[in-house]
């Protein structure tokens, strides 16, 4: 059934689990940082994942909108990433197109990769009745050395499907 049918608990619990059992990710994590992420359900500004917890994913859901009398179902899932990079060295990179060259701080660039691998999987994960081409998926990267910090928003859209099953993750 699609996340859009189920009440919010179901819902996290089917996002926690497709987090946790998604091998792209372990296998990515488990590759820089030896271990596969922790999954943590919530995200709270008093209850901060720390450097200890890290490689980890917290995960909320926000907004949730739509019914049986409107056309659509809204979601909006929220991710929070965490990695440790202990590398102080910058990156520099330069541009092709410009050929400007600038430093990228490691962390920065490892976080970017989780954060394309994360949208990729959530995007492989939903089935064509979920439309995230209209979606808001946005990133925002935090940096407190040694632990960078990524937020995605994605806010999703699915036709309602009255009597209809779906998958969505």
């Amino acid at each position: 059934m699609s996340l859009f049918l189920f009440n919010l608990t179901q819902a996290r619990n089917k996002i926690g689990g497709w987090l946790a059992a998604n091998a792209a990710i372990a296998a990515w994590c488990q590759a820089k940082y030896g271990k596969a992420p922790k999954v943590i359900c919530g995200i709270e500004l008093l209850d901060q994942a720390g450097e200890a917890d890290a490689p980890f994913i917290r995960f909320d859901i926000g907004n949730r909108s739509g019914g049986q009398v409107s056309g659509e179902h809204g979601l909006e899932l929220i991710f929070q990433l965490g990695i440790v990079n202990q590398e102080t060295e910058r990156q520099p990179v330069t541009d092709a197109g410009t050929g400007g060259t600038f430093e990228v701080l490691p962390g920065v660039a490892e976080m970017m990769d989780l954060i394309e691998l994360v949208t990729q999987e959530m995007d492989k994960s939903l089935s064509s009745t979920v439309d995230i081409a209209d979606a808001d998926s946005a990133a925002d990267i935090v940096v407190s050395k040694p632990l960078y910090t990524g937020l995605i928003s994605f806010n999703l859209t699915a036709p309602n499907a009255m009597g209809r099953a779906q998958q969505a993750i």
